[in-house]
């Protein structure tokens, strides 16, 4: 059981770490906007395509962040599963040495029997 422990708490250590990576990460978005400012800037009189490159860059803008929302939901529900991990071993450590215990007193009480 403790191997199993140890394993699904690496596999779930990489999977928030691979989160962190992403949240980090800078994304495809902003070179959508910094082609829409060089284009604004270097034709300004191009009006339909800096329309066009404002409204892709919008709604990049609001998939990103529903993106990063959801990573963020990720990596809570990561941290929640391993806080329940940990605290479910503890519980049945204790359980185990109360019950190594309680054999070792009854072992003593029948030796003395």
């Amino acid at each position: 059981r403790q191997e199993w422990v140890k394993l699904v708490l690496a596999d779930n250590t990489d999977q928030i770490e691979q989160v962190d990576e992403r949240q980090n990460e800078a994304g495809p978005v902003l070179g959508l906007a910094e082609l829409l400012a060089r284009t604004a800037h270097e034709r300004p009189d191009n009006e339909e395509r800096v329309r066009e490159l404002q409204e892709r860059s919008d709604q990049a803008f609001l998939v990103q962040a529903q993106l990063r929302e959801s990573l963020a939901a990720a990596r809570d529900h990561c941290s929640a599963n391993e806080d329940a991990i940990l605290k479910r071993e503890e519980e049945d450590a204790s359980a185990e040495a109360t019950r190594l215990a309680e054999k070792q007193a009854e072992a003593e009480r029948k030796r003395k029997a």
